[in-house]
């Protein structure tokens, strides 16, 4: 018999602050590729593996089955730059012997990704894009949580190199009802669901819609308010926290709606290029030291007035599972940690 409930088991589905780091990770990963960085290519391997897995949830044989030529550049545009990609994912768990794959559009980050791993490890087209030297699952899972940790903050690397903190725990699986989850959360049909997991039935799609009502409810809680919380949450998005007086390097202005704010924080970047919007994402950002004195309840205000309208406009034409909202709401909780790490830092006599 089939245990079906594992498809609304809601308990370790990843929450939105984990889905934030990993694709500001990616992203910034092929922007700093783009200007000529440098990454070992292991690290571009492992980068690769988590960014197929977190946004098709191909299973690690699935991966293991990819050929290079499986990736293919839909579009080129020569004046903008813009490439789109797709994939041709082969199918698993098949009742019958099959040569039919998925096609499957991918971002263009994480094609850029591929592109430059098959380029450093210098691939041929009918190669294999990946070569495991043993079980294809535990590879993919040391692949994924090795990356996991890269885009984690410094201060947490260190801790878990002295043994004092424990090494991310995601699996293959995590990141596959995720994708199921993250869909049905965005009223995708069952339907698309089960061809873009690769399913031959609508009955997983149909659980895992059954579940969003519990995903919305646990997702609320994690965006929940509890001080305790957020100053925790702000320590691991954030870098250390300082005073406008004493902060000397680069700093961070920007606008939000109709509103111009600075003096909120300083930008530790060794090369002063930011791949992302100016405040609005800085709240969570590994780069972001918070000024203790900065009017970050501004900023806040600015992006609770953002969501309304996000909200008011959504409603007005019948798209109320937009996902910009989640996006503003998971920015609105970091804020919001941020400021109770700020109250928190003062409370205590300016100790961190």
């Amino acid at each position: 018999s089939h245990d079906w409930g594992i498809y609304q088991e809601i308990d370790h589905v990843l929450d939105p602050l984990e889905k934030n780091m990993i694709s500001k990770g990616l992203f910034e990963m092929a922007v700093a590729i783009r200007y000529g960085e440098n990454y070992s290519l292991n690290t571009m391997r492992d980068a690769v593996i988590l960014g197929l897995t977190y946004v098709t949830g191909a299973r690690p044989v699935q991966l293991a089955k990819l050929a290079v030529k499986d990736l293919r550049i839909d579009t080129r545009n020569s004046e903008t730059g813009l490439i789109r990609y797709s994939l041709l994912l082969p199918y698993a768990k098949q009742r019958h012997v099959t040569t039919e794959r998925l096609f499957l559009a991918i971002p263009a980050e994480i094609g850029a990704l591929i592109r430059h791993y098959i380029e450093r490890a210098q691939l041929k087209p009918d190669g294999k894009l990946f070569e495991f030297s043993n079980s294809a699952p535990f590879n993919v899972s040391r692949a994924i949580n090795k990356a996991f940790l890269c885009f984690s903050p410094p201060d947490y690397q260190a801790a878990v190199k002295r043994g004092e903190a424990a090494l991310p725990t995601i699996t293959p699986t995590d990141l596959r009802h995720n994708v199921g989850h993250s869909l049905a959360m965005q009223g995708v049909s069952a339907e698309e669901i089960a061809h873009i997991l690769g399913h031959s039935s609508l009955t997983v799609a149909k659980y895992y819609i059954l579940a969003t009502p519990a995903l919305a409810l646990i997702r609320a809680k994690a965006l929940g308010i509890n001080p305790v919380w957020q100053n925790m949450v702000a320590m691991m998005l954030t870098g250390e926290l300082t005073s406008s007086t004493k902060w000397q390097d680069q700093r961070v202005v920007g606008i939000i709606g109709d509103e111009l704010h600075d003096g909120i924080g300083g930008c530790s970047r060794d090369d002063g290029k930011c791949p992302f919007s100016e405040v609005r994402c800085c709240y969570g950002c590994l780069y972001f030291r918070p000024f203790t004195d900065g009017d970050h309840q501004a900023v806040l205000e600015s992006v609770v007035k953002e969501v309304d309208e996000l909200i008011s406009i959504s409603d007005s034409v019948g798209n109320a599972r937009n996902p910009l909202i989640s996006i503003h709401e998971t920015t609105q909780f970091e804020i919001q940690s941020v400021i109770a790490r700020c109250r928190f830092h003062q409370e205590k006599g300016g100790v961190r």
